[in-house]
Order: C-alpha cells, then sequence, then structure tokens
C-alpha cells in the first residue's frame, strides 16, 4: 500500500519515478522571488521515485527536466536525439552541481540551456512526473 501511494504521487510537492532500464539525472526549477531558480542534479535509479525537497516560499508552479544516463554519465540517445524530458521553458544548467537563478544568455556564460516542463501545483495536493522511454 505504502509503495503504491508513493508511486502514485500521494503527498505534497513533486515526485519523479524513473521507470526506465537507466540513470536519469533530473533538475528542478522553482519560482523564488519573483524570478526562477534552477537546481540540480538529482539521481535516479532505474524503477526508483524520489520526491525532492521544495523550498517553503515556492510559488505555484515548478519547473523540470530531466535526461537519462550511462555508466559514465554520457547522455543516452535515442534515434539521434537525448533521452530527455522537459518542456519549452528555457533555463540555465550546467554538467556538475548548480543552483543558477540568471536565465540569459545561457551559453555566452558557459551553461547550457535546457527545455523544462512547467507543473502546476496550485490546488493539487502533488504531482507526479514519470520518466518512460518512448
Amino acid at each position: 500500500l505504502l509503495v503504491s501511494a508513493v508511486r502514485d504521487g500521494a503527498g505534497p510537492g513533486l515526485l519523479w519515478c524513473n521507470e526506465t532500464l537507466h540513470t536519469v539525472m533530473a533538475a528542478l526549477g522553482v519560482e523564488e522571488d519573483g524570478g526562477i531558480v534552477a537546481r540540480g542534479w538529482w539521481r535516479i535509479e532505474a524503477g526508483a521515485c524520489l520526491r525532492p525537497e521544495l523550498p517553503q516560499r515556492t510559488g505555484k508552479k515548478v519547473y523540470s527536466f530531466a535526461e537519462a544516463v550511462d555508466a559514465a554519465g554520457a547522455v543516452i540517445e535515442r534515434k539521434g536525439k537525448p533521452l530527455a524530458w522537459g518542456g519549452t521553458m528555457r533555463l540555465c544548467v550546467r554538467n556538475t552541481r548548480f543552483e543558477i537563478g540568471d536565465h540569459k544568455d545561457c551559453t555566452g556564460r558557459g551553461l547550457t540551456a535546457q527545455g523544462f516542463a512547467a507543473i502546476e501545483l496550485a490546488g493539487r495536493s502533488g504531482a507526479t512526473m514519470k520518466f518512460q522511454e518512448p
């Protein structure tokens, strides 16, 4: 029953579930003080779920980006494209652990811009992002 509740996203905040055969590295964007702060990376093993801690002042939306990686940490590709889950909100990331609040000119600052998916939390007890292969 407890495992089922975790998989169904019971509980507040965001739950990431890795339903692939690969390790997934995930990053989170949160609305703070009128802007978005992106943080990463969280490691989610194949078949596991993880609930990232959200700051108390988090807005009504969070943003999620994740990519599958091999044992050496390289991004796994399918049909010439990275095996990744995101959306249209472009936020800066880097290869190592990060916390970034300024998302202008990512490449000019030696960072990478990735598309994050917007997840509305207002009026919901929680949300689950399931990472699956296409």
